[in-house]
């Protein structure tokens, strides 16, 4: 059994030796990576008069000062568990791996819980599990990192003894002020070190990571302190239970007497200001009678400030706007550029505004792709919003010369209006704002032609990629499910930034610093290969693989399936373009063969490749009876030893032998035996199964060996659990077989490698034609 005893024999405070606690031979239950287990509190108490710490229990990483605080506690050496009470706890092993598991394959936490609640009731610990699992590990998991990331701030470390364990943990977030700084500057300080280029910053919002929020319109006001400035933003409260507002707007709605004037519509006066303004929006007031009645249009009104109405009367009318998904005033200026891009009208935000899932997620990213900021909004996504968050960025980062934005000519025109504010707003009005490639087609502005277009900044955004953020938006979108499930807005910033401070370029810098195109290919091996890699805007690696494979079908026995693991956007499906246009000079030369070595000219002949096949096809396929070629006498016969599997979508195929799906399923034993088959095959090149003659499998005739050979696209989120074990079946070593590439997504518009440059006597008829106008 393991052991639980504090790490320093001396009492952090005053200095004195401790002695034994009361508390002899209390147990807990830690969570380790094997399941719940069994763990001995030794517990130890200062007795020295004076000390603040004295009579106090001191357990292995917290002092228990009352019943309602225990403060974390550590001194010396490495942490091997980590308390919340003296009953339960997690192994910081379980912590590491939880951690890796959020990474890379998206978990939940209320599904580890029920896995280890199994095992638990398996092994009859039941009675010690905590009462709510799900919930204890995900506030296990959020104070770890909170204390790790207190204590890498070097000049407050002595801050880790303040944090109260019994707290909720949003209450101790709210007493850190200091998080969101610390991360930022921690991300600048990695891209840095890592060399990425930080002049140009993609920056893009995500509407996907939507929490339920209180909503309540212009009930707050968020500062930039770069800017001195405010903006009005909904409440980012969490709703009472089974209701709609927070308990604040609820009790407030409800005092006070029936009134006889309603509010009919409102209109906001201040946006930013430099000082903060409680109602910074004025309201149109008229009788009720009127209203009821329908004439309320005959009736003029009054418009006063909204500080002088009630809550009722406030509630009321807000509660009707957003029953028709209320869409928040623009933004004053947005008529000056005449792009139909604003984010505060569209249909998905009164979606969400109806679902009370008010908000999302903005992130800014380098063109490689490595995530430089995150920061939750509430409401729509504004054009104050937006600009605050890359004034929190300028402000730090004296590098950023550019933003790439889907909506720049809008918030370029905003910060014009803005730079007499002061230095740091006159230097974002001097920003180049510059429009994503994919995006700038729905740009149709004079003035945003003129100012924003990619074409006009073409030396800018050379070797930068433009849709790095629709990569990054991506894979923010699979945390949607454990994000929408967390309760309080802070604590789901601190989830988002915890879960991305590690980023995902591991195996792109592998294959860059490991696989050279010249290396492998040789000169003119990789210059076909860069030139095709160009012409679709794919990476050279997974399409090199991909040709080489094409290239590798003939008759000997060599097989190899291959499978292109990558994000979304990256275009992966070219790739299989080119098992198309090999398979079809391979089916041409098979023709020919055919003509010549059969007896009658070749009636029939299906193709080499498969894409799209059943498991009684793929088997019949790599038999060498396959009658590949029907003769006109009737005869049938194969002339090309080897298959070409086209997998743009794997999935299918991996079901199929049952490496990805639902692991221990009722079909386990049989996807387990199609694997061995495919194990059989690629390693022989043979087949237990032969072609169906005569209503029986198998024969003794023609033992050649089929080669198999294939190349199929994946996503991390799907095939990472089956490489880990975590999804699929695994009885047989038939994954090992299969072999994984990828490689650094490729901007459409990236330069060309320098080896591809045009030859000096390059000289095509185009250009002896467009001579003749010139």
């Amino acid at each position: 059994m393991h052991t639980a005893e504090p790490a320093s024999r001396h009492c952090s405070e005053c200095g004195a030796a401790l002695s034994r606690g009361k508390l002899a031979g209390l147990h807990a239950a830690v969570l380790f990576p094997e399941g719940w287990r069994a763990v001995k509190h030794v517990t130890k108490r200062c007795r020295r008069q004076g000390c603040k710490f004295c009579g106090k229990t001191i357990f292995y990483n917290f002092i228990a000062i009352s019943k309602s605080e225990r403060r974390f506690h550590w001194t010396a050496g490495s942490l091997q568990f980590f308390f919340l009470d003296a009953r339960h706890g997690v192994s910081v092993s379980w912590l590491q791996q939880m951690t890796r598991r959020l990474f890379y394959q998206y978990v939940a936490f209320s599904g580890e819980a029920q896995v280890h609640g199994a095992e638990a009731r398996a092994a009859g610990f039941e009675g010690r599990v905590p009462r709510h699992p799900g919930l204890f590990l995900f506030k296990s998991w959020l104070s770890w990192r909170f204390v790790l990331r207190l204590h890498q701030r070097e000049e407050e470390t002595q801050e880790g003894r303040c944090v109260n364990l019994s707290l909720p943990f949003a209450k101790t977030l709210s007493t850190a002020p200091w998080y969101d700084e610390h991360m930022l500057q921690r991300r600048l300080a990695m891209a840095k070190e890592r060399g990425h280029d930080l002049r140009a910053l993609v920056v893009d919002g995500n509407l996907k990571l939507s929490g339920r929020v209180c909503g309540r319109p212009v009930a707050e006001l968020r500062r930039c302190e770069p800017l001195q400035a405010y903006t009005a933003v909904p409440c980012s409260c969490p709703p009472a239970r089974k209701a709609r507002r927070c308990d604040l707007h609820m009790s407030k709605a409800q005092e006070g007497p029936l009134d006889d004037q309603a509010v009919v519509a409102h209109r906001r006066y201040r946006v930013l200001m430099a000082q903060p303004c409680q109602f910074p929006y004025e309201v149109l007031l008229k009788s009720v009678d009127a209203v009821l009645c329908g004439v309320a249009s005959q009736e003029r009104g009054k418009w006063v400030s909204a500080g002088k109405c009630t809550p009722r009367q406030l509630e009321e009318y807000w509660s009707q706007q957003e029953e028709q998904g209320f869409i928040s005033q623009r933004t004053p200026g947005q008529e000056e550029v005449s792009c139909r891009t604003s984010k505060e009208t569209s249909k998905q935000y009164r979606q969400l505004v109806r679902q009370n899932r008010l908000g999302g997620v903005l992130l800014a990213c380098t063109s490689e792709g490595f995530i430089v900021h995150l920061q939750q909004f509430v409401g729509a996504e504004t054009i104050p919003v937006r600009y605050f968050f890359l004034a929190e960025i300028c402000a730090r980062l004296q590098d950023v010369r550019c933003c790439i934005h889907d909506d720049a000519c809008h918030v370029a025109r905003y910060a014009l209006k803005h730079k007499g504010r002061n230095a740091l707003a006159k230097r974002l009005s001097e920003l180049a704002w510059v429009l994503d490639r994919f995006h700038s087609a729905a740009h149709r502005d004079p003035w945003c032609a003129r100012h924003c277009h990619p074409s006009v900044h073409q030396e800018l955004l050379r070797g930068l990629n433009t849709s790095a953020a629709e990569s990054c938006n991506s894979i923010l979108g699979r945390y949607r499910v454990a994000f929408r499930s967390i309760v309080a807005s802070s604590t789901r910033s601190f989830y988002l930034q915890e879960d991305f401070s590690a980023q995902r370029n591991a195996a792109y810098d592998y294959v860059d610093r490991v696989f050279k195109i010249e290396e492998i290919y040789g000169e003119r091996g990789s210059q076909i290969v860069q030139r095709l890699a160009a012409r679709a805007s794919t990476p050279a690696m997974p399409l090199g693989l991909s040709l080489q494979i094409a290239l590798c079908s003939s008759s000997s026995p060599l097989s190899l399936i291959a499978l292109n693991c990558n994000v979304t956007q990256t275009r992966k499906s070219q790739l299989t373009q080119v098992l198309d246009d090999i398979s079809a000079v391979i089916d041409e030369a098979c023709q020919r063969r055919a003509a010549q070595h059969g007896p009658e000219e070749p009636g029939k002949l299906t193709s080499v490749m498969l894409a799209m096949f059943t498991e009684q096809a793929f088997l019949q396929r790599c038999s060498p009876q396959w009658p590949q070629v029907q003769w006109s006498d009737g005869s049938t016969g194969r002339v090309h030893m080897s298959n070409l599997l086209n997998l743009d979508e794997a999935y299918r195929f991996l079901r199929m032998v049952g490496l990805i799906g639902s692991g221990a399923s009722a079909k386990s034993g049989e996807a387990a035996e199609l694997a061995s088959e495919l194990n059989r095959i690629l390693q022989t090149g043979r087949s237990s199964y032969a072609c169906k003659n005569a209503g029986s499998f198998g024969t003794t005739r023609n033992k050649a060996p089929v080669g198999v050979l294939g190349f199929g696209n994946v996503h991390p989120s799907k095939y990472v659990p089956c490489l880990t074990g975590a999804s699929g079946s695994h009885d047989v070593a038939c994954r090992e077989r299969l072999l994984q590439t990828c490689g650094r997504p490729v901007d459409p518009h990236a330069p060309l490698p320098a080896s591809l440059d045009v030859p000096a006597d390059f000289d095509p008829w185009t250009l002896r034609l467009w001579s003749f106008f010139i």
